[in-house]
């Protein structure tokens, strides 16, 4: 019989505080952050048609990033508001109908997802 660990425990083996800290909210945790992706996609989308998203997918977008709040470690909580203060200017720019300013903020969504993702991960 062959002792051979499968790669993905070998990975958490070097990171056992994040498997702690996932324990019993990993799935909570990956099912908002899917949210926030999904619904993320289709308002970029919108905005960056000209179109002004609608105000039910604004309020489960913002639902969404902050039930996902509690999942933020320490280390980038503060990227993390950033990011949704960032959001609520992009939404707050169309719901005004100042498209080219909600893209530049929505533009700064992605940017700042981006580096964090890199950052943290």
């Amino acid at each position: 019989m062959s002792t051979k660990k499968h790669p993905q425990s070998e990975r958490h083996e070097h990171k056992p505080e994040k498997e702690l800290r996932w324990q019993g909210h990993a799935p909570d945790g990956k099912k908002i952050k899917k949210e926030i992706s999904r619904l993320w996609k289709s308002i970029y989308e919108k905005l960056e048609q000209g179109q002004v998203p609608s105000p039910a997918e604004e309020k489960s977008l913002i639902n969404a990033f902050d039930s996902y709040t509690i999942f933020a470690e320490p280390t980038w909580h503060e990227e993390w508001r950033t990011c949704l203060t960032t959001l609520q200017q992009a939404l707050a720019c169309a719901s005004k109908g100042d498209m080219p300013k909600a893209q530049e903020y929505a533009a700064e969504v992605n940017r700042l997802t981006k580096t964090c993702h890199k950052k943290y991960k």
